[in-house]
C-alpha cells in the first residue's frame, strides 16, 4: 500500500487478445462517459464543459450493448 493508501498495481505483459483499438475518438468518450448519446458529447464539446475533449463525430449506428446498458 501506498502512503495515499492505494495499491499499486504493476502489470508487466499484455495479452495481445486483451488490447483494441479504437479509430475513431468520438466512439472512445462515448464508452468513457457510460455510453452517452453522441448528441450530448457534442454538447459537451460546444460548450468547453470538457477539457480535452476532441472535436466529436455524431454516429447514427446504434448497438445493442448501447440500448441495453439504457
Amino acid at each position: 500500500m501506498n502512503s495515499n493508501r492505494l495499491f499499486p498495481l504493476k502489470i508487466r505483459t499484455s495479452q495481445p487478445c486483451l488490447i483494441a483499438e479504437i479509430k475513431d475518438p468520438s466512439w472512445l468518450w462515448h464508452f468513457w462517459y457510460d455510453h452517452l448519446n453522441f448528441g450530448g458529447l457534442k454538447t459537451l464539446q460546444q460548450k468547453d464543459m470538457v477539457t480535452g475533449l476532441p472535436k466529436i463525430h455524431i454516429h447514427s449506428q446504434i448497438y445493442k450493448e448501447c440500448v441495453v446498458s439504457k
